[in-house]
């Protein structure tokens, strides 16, 4: 068997290559850990782009708090704040994972009162 970075032959069982250091036996990612990367990934996006999306809104239409534009504004509001749900589910470790859901969803529930409060208003 030869080391699959430097090529060096490597003789008997060993962990690691004597010349380069090289793990012969790499850990596979598991899917566990890349779920939560999608997760965080789609959450950052999302946060992005919608905070994008207001910042433009608010400098191209003038009054859009009292305009349609407000509905958008509302919806965007709604998404982000049930969306804080993916970053618990990024969670691996069980008790965390479920103290952050709760508080997700806590979190989650006062953006929708506070967005429903204000569309009628």
């Amino acid at each position: 068997m030869n080391c699959p970075n430097c090529r060096t032959e490597i003789t008997g069982i060993q962990q690691f290559c004597m010349n380069c250091g090289t793990s012969l036996f790499p850990t596979k990612e598991s899917n566990s850990s890349k779920t939560s990367d999608t997760f965080i990934m789609i959450f950052l996006s999302f946060l992005f782009f919608s905070e994008l999306i207001r910042f433009a809104l608010q400098k191209i239409i003038p009054n859009w708090y009292e305009s349609p534009t407000k509905l958008l504004f509302i919806g965007l509001n709604l998404i982000s704040g049930i969306s804080v749900i993916l970053l618990a589910l990024a969670i691996k470790e069980k008790n965390k994972k479920t103290i952050a859901i709760i508080l997700a969803a806590l979190h989650a529930l006062y953006i929708i009162y506070s967005n429903v409060d204000w569309f009628l208003h």
